[in-house]
């Protein structure tokens, strides 16, 4: 794990005696876990893929990043995709959601600038919350999960059988607002 946040004082000085030591190791212990706190509470921490898959998917939730939820991608998903949440194995997974399937509802968005790779560990927003990563929305408009796996679409999906789901609003140049209505419109 590594912590984005650093505690701000020089490197721990080597050779120190008895004495000095005693004053000066307090001092460093407390500012780097004070810095840890600061980066896990504030999300500016890293893990590797190794720690994504061992931890709570869902304390992370709650601890930083409001409605930012680490997941796995079980497919390749683009930068402001929408995605569905799935379990497998007990690990929370991510596909593109799709109005024409029913058992893939959306659930949030992708937020990896880069996107995600299968297999790739990285961050969803996780029911609502702005997004950049879908751009050229008209703005103040109201937006359906589309009939396009992963997009999203201005008007509802009109053939029977679809899943009609209000996604979020669209916010012009400034993205998108992903503010998911659970069972569709």
């Amino acid at each position: 794990m590594k912590f984005g946040i650093d505690i701000g004082l020089p490197q721990y000085p080597a050779g120190l005696n008895d004495r000095d030591a005693g004053l000066v190791l307090p001092l460093y212990k407390a500012m780097t876990s004070l810095a840890q706190k600061a980066s896990a509470g504030t999300g500016q921490l890293q893990l590797s893929e190794s720690e994504m898959a061992l931890s709570d998917q869902f304390d992370q939730l709650l601890t930083h990043r409001f409605n930012h939820l680490k997941v796995q991608a079980g497919e390749t998903i683009g930068y402001g995709q929408a995605v569905n949440l799935y379990l497998s194995g007990g690990i929370v997974m991510a596909r593109k959601a799709n109005a024409t399937d029913t058992t893939k509802p959306c659930h949030g968005l992708c937020d990896n600038p880069t996107g995600l790779s299968a297999g790739q560990w990285g961050e969803i927003i996780f029911m609502s919350g702005r997004s950049q990563g879908i751009a050229g929305t008209v703005f103040g408009s109201r937006y359906f999960l589309s009939t396009t796996a992963g997009g999203v679409q201005l008007s509802p999906p009109s053939t029977a059988g679809n899943l009609v789901q209000i996604v979020g609003v669209g916010l012009g140049s400034a993205g998108f607002y992903l503010q998911i209505v659970p069972g569709g419109a």
